[in-house]
């Protein structure tokens, strides 16, 4: 698995989103509906990209493919972990039992171990720089006892499996978020999660948590940023523009 992914995002406008969960016609009309010009505008993804909504497959293929763009990036979610470690039927219960029926109705074995492959190559990572600021993304957190993130990168990079495992499924920051409002990360301007659902997306400290639950019924949050600004564009299911707000 990829640990860190440098992308340097210069000449064009720099947009977030996260937790997908297969629902990529939102996400298009959402990024037409802002203007996202491919090739010149870069968009990164804090993960999630299958299971629970209609289109996974669709989804995957999108992100896969548009990996190579240059346009659009991607850190790898606990739903997509899925994909590499529970895509056999020996030991596929616990991501059936978190969506992930699709895969097994459409996918032949060897299909899913293709795909497998492909995701276990994204980030664990992502480090963006944008007009002289540096933006960290990761699924769920930088977990809380990082107060640099040179130092998380360094302990990721160190090979951490547990790490890596609490990268992507930690929940304590967002849900402590009181206890952990002044707990700046040190070496970023900002670092951008999704993984647990908001009402609205919240900046903790530095660290801002964008899922607003798409597939829960609520809003996707596509997040333009902007000399130091986040802009929050927030669409319903059938990707309309709900609100605008900085």
């Amino acid at each position: 698995m990829s640990i860190v992914k440098k992308v340097n995002s210069t000449g064009g406008r720099l947009f977030f989103v996260s937790d997908i969960h297969g629902e990529i016609d939102v996400l298009l009309k959402a990024l037409f509906e802002v203007g996202f010009s491919f090739g010149e505008d870069t968009l990164v993804c804090a993960g999630d990209l299958i299971d629970r909504g209609s289109k996974s497959l669709k989804t995957l293929d999108w992100f896969l493919i548009k990996e190579n763009s240059g346009s659009v990036h991607t850190v790898i979610g606990n739903h997509d972990l899925f994909a590499i470690e529970n895509n056999h039927a020996s030991n596929c219960d616990l991501w059936v039992m978190n969506g992930g029926t699709w895969a097994f109705q459409e996918l032949l074995q060897e299909e899913r171990d293709c795909y497998g492959i492909m995701l276990s190559e994204l980030p664990v990572a992502i480090e963006v720089l944008h007009e002289g600021y540096t933006i960290g993304v990761t699924h769920a957190s930088v977990p809380q006892e990082f107060t640099s993130w040179e130092d998380y990168k360094s302990a990721l990079e160190d090979g951490n499996d547990d790490l890596v495992h609490e990268t992507v499924w930690d929940r304590s920051f967002i849900e402590h978020h009181d206890y952990h409002k002044d707990n700046h990360l040190s070496g970023v301007f900002a670092t951008v999660h999704g993984h647990t659902p908001v009402k609205n997306p919240a900046m903790v400290g530095n660290r801002f948590h964008i899922d607003t639950g798409l597939v829960y019924g609520k809003y996707l949050s596509l997040v333009e940023f902007d000399k130091g600004t986040f802009t929050v564009f927030k669409f319903n299911i059938d990707g309309r523009l709900y609100e605008k707000k900085r």
